[in-house]
C-alpha cells in the first residue's frame, strides 16, 4: 500500500483532515486545532519579526543619515570656528609683534642716549680731574683683586 506523498504547496494549512484521512492512526482533533492556534500564532509572530527588522533598517539607516548630515554640519561649524580664531590669534600676535618692535626701538633709543650721556660725562670727569680719575681707578682695581682672593679663599674650603 503506497500512500500519496505531498509537498508543501499541496497542503492547505487549514485542512489538516485532508493530511490525516492517509493516515491510519486517530488524532485528537482538540489537538490538532491547539497545533493550528500554535501554527498560526507562530506565523504572525515571525511575519512581526520580519516587518519589525525591516522598520528597525529604515529607522537606523534614518538614523545614521541624520547622524552623519549632524556630524558634518559640526565639523563644518568647528572648522569655521577654528580658522575664526586664528585669524584673530594671527591679528593679535602681529599687533603684538609690532608693539614689541616698538618697544625694544625705545628702549635701544634710550640706551643709546644713555651711553652716549654717561661716555661724555666720564670724558669731562677724567679730562677736569685726571689725578682724582686715577686714584679711583686704583682704589677700584685694589677692591677687585681683595674680592676675587676673598672669593677664592672661600670656595678652596
Amino acid at each position: 500500500m503506497t500512500e500519496t506523498l505531498y509537498k508543501s504547496s499541496d497542503v492547505l494549512p487549514n485542512q489538516p483532515e485532508h493530511l490525516l484521512a492517509n493516515n491510519e492512526e486517530s488524532v485528537n482533533p482538540a489537538l490538532v486545532q491547539r497545533a493550528q492556534q500554535i501554527g498560526t500564532a507562530l506565523g504572525k509572530t515571525v511575519s512581526n519579526l520580519r516587518k519589525a527588522r525591516e522598520k528597525l533598517h529604515e529607522l537606523s539607516d534614518k538614523t545614521a543619515d541624520s547622524a552623519v548630515t549632524r556630524l558634518n554640519d559640526l565639523a563644518v561649524t568647528v572648522k569655521a570656528k577654528a580658522h575664526e580664531l586664528s585669524e584673530e590669534v594671527a591679528i593679535r600676535a602681529s599687533e603684538l609683534s609690532n608693539a614689541v618692535v616698538q618697544k625694544a626701538g625705545e628702549l635701544g633709543a634710550k640706551t643709546r642716549a644713555g651711553v652716549f650721556r654717561a661716555r661724555r660725562r666720564a670724558n669731562q670727569i677724567s679730562r677736569g680731574y685726571p689725578i682724582h680719575t686715577l686714584v679711583a681707578v686704583g682704589m677700584v682695581g685694589i677692591l677687585v683683586g681683595i674680592g676675587i682672593r676673598t672669593w677664592r679663599a672661600n670656595r678652596a674650603y
